[in-house]
């Protein structure tokens, strides 16, 4: 461009200027531009439609095929930034294109995490040592036993009074209740003695004769009687 260059016409000032804005803002970029438009916030939506409408004139709109707004919506819409990356430098963005664009990527994504990654077969090995590992670390749990019951409180009570203190019913023999509670009739007959008033679980009977066997085989009642 000189002083003698023309204003208008073919090759003119404005025409120069015209082909040096294409170049540096390319029809492509003028459409992505129109489709990732948003509003900003603190901007007045009059304003924001405003910019759409210039936005909308420099991108041609008007010639602007199904197919090419279905790629633009594609890309605007993509996280991926490496991909996008991809997609911006495909001579040709047809949606064939990048359709093929994004599978080779995808392919790639794949390939690499397979490298990267660890053999399956030595992973099944390093988690069945590890298995095996924690298997013999596992604390050994040592046997305590229970502490024994004094042989009193296994004895069957021999007297009513031990019944008392020990909770138990003087009808039935079990613990939860009184006699006068009991499901058990105050008329009820022992099995053992034949004496009304208690069933069997609960006769002083059979306690006392228990009683006498144990004090018959123990040493000491021996040898009284040895004496």
């Amino acid at each position: 461009m000189t002083e003698s260059t023309d204003v208008f016409g073919k090759d003119g000032c404005v025409d120069i200027l015209e082909n040096d804005f294409l170049a540096r803002y390319p029809l492509f970029s003028r459409r992505l531009d129109f489709f990732q438009s948003q509003q900003r916030n603190g901007q007045l939506f009059t304003d924001f439609l405003a910019n759409l409408k210039e936005l909308s004139k420099l991108a041609d709109l008007d010639k602007l095929s199904v197919e090419e707004m279905f790629v633009f919506c594609a890309l605007r819409g993509t996280t991926d930034t490496s991909l996008l990356d991809d997609f911006l430098e495909l001579q040709n963005k047809s949606l064939k294109d990048i359709e093929n664009a994004a599978n080779i990527y995808e392919s790639k994504l794949v390939s690499r995490s397979k490298l990267n990654g660890p053999p399956k077969d030595n992973v099944m090995r390093i988690s069945t040592s590890n298995q095996r590992r924690y298997t013999k670390q596992k604390p050994r749990q040592d046997f305590k036993p229970e502490p024994a019951q004094s042989k009193t409180q296994l004895k069957r009570p021999t007297t009513v009074r031990e019944m008392k203190e020990r909770g138990l019913c003087t009808r039935c023999g079990k613990s939860g209740h009184l006699p006068i509670d009991c499901s058990y009739e105050k008329g009820v007959v022992c099995n053992h003695c034949g004496i009304k008033g208690h069933i069997a679980p609960a006769c002083m009977g059979r306690g006392r004769v228990n009683a006498i066997n144990e004090r018959d085989a123990s040493p000491s009642a021996n040898s009284s009687f040895s004496d």
